[in-house]
């Protein structure tokens, strides 16, 4: 999947994979996306590289150096996290640490961590703990991007950053997250429970855990909307709308 990319380089000015599956020892198949950026004015490749089992993003020139300027951490992973395909980023564009940069991490770790809860209601285990994963290691991230003006990449690097700011509790999570996502078993609804309320804890927001949407929802959850800070809603397939 998603291996068949020298197909494309006559269509772009830059093609490469970033995130995990440029890092064999964080890439996990089957749970790992595989992560394409394309610097090209054609659309169309986007559906085409999507059709191909890659999670594509397709940017103009001028869309890339406009995210970069305001610093989006997308920038920084294509900038510092990628193995080019073809082609070469343009030179003159360079990725500005801004305060933004910052609180994308940030705004990046509830609705993660909310599609993990999902994933249970909907009984899909990997997704699931992907998701949690993903939901730690952003906001280790988003306290090493305020407090140390980086970003770590790898998890051995996010283990290392997490160390630094003593935030012992969710270095802990993060470790046995990562461990039992690669070797694809299944977390207890306790975990995921500890993980949300780890995640709440650290950044000073309700979220509600699987117990609590238990507790009020006796429906099938559907899906989970935050609408606004510490306020959330499940809507139920069949058609209802608890508040929470």
């Amino acid at each position: 999947m998603c291996e068949s990319l020298n197909q494309y380089c006559n269509r772009v000015k830059y093609l490469a994979y970033f995130g995990s599956f440029t890092r064999p020892e964080d890439y996990v198949p089957d749970i790992s996306d595989i992560n394409v950026v394309a610097i090209s004015d054609d659309k169309s490749l986007l559906l085409e590289m999507a059709s191909e089992g890659c999670s594509p993003i397709v940017l103009t020139e001028n869309s890339l150096k406009d995210m970069c300027d305001k610093g989006d951490p997308i920038c920084y992973y294509i900038m510092y996290d990628s193995r080019t395909v073809c082609g070469s980023l343009p030179a003159y564009i360079r990725f500005n640490f801004t305060q933004l940069t910052c609180e994308r991490l940030r705004d990046s770790v509830i609705p993660l961590i909310l599609n993990g809860i999902q994933s249970f209601f909907r009984y899909d285990e990997l997704s699931t703990i992907n998701n949690l994963y993903r939901a730690l290691r952003a906001l280790i991230r988003w306290r090493s991007c305020e407090v140390q003006k980086s970003i770590p990449l790898s998890d051995k690097d996010v283990i290392k950053a997490c160390e630094g700011l003593s935030l012992s509790e969710i270095c802990e999570k993060f470790r046995d997250i990562s461990r039992l996502r690669k070797l694809k078993i299944t977390i207890t609804e306790w975990d995921i429970n500890e993980v949300t309320d780890s995640l709440s804890g650290e950044l000073g927001e309700k979220i509600p855990n699987i117990f609590e949407i238990k507790s009020k929802v006796n429906g099938i959850v559907k899906s989970i909307v935050r609408l606004e800070k510490g306020k959330y809603i499940v809507n139920t397939a069949d058609g209802k709308t608890i508040q929470l």
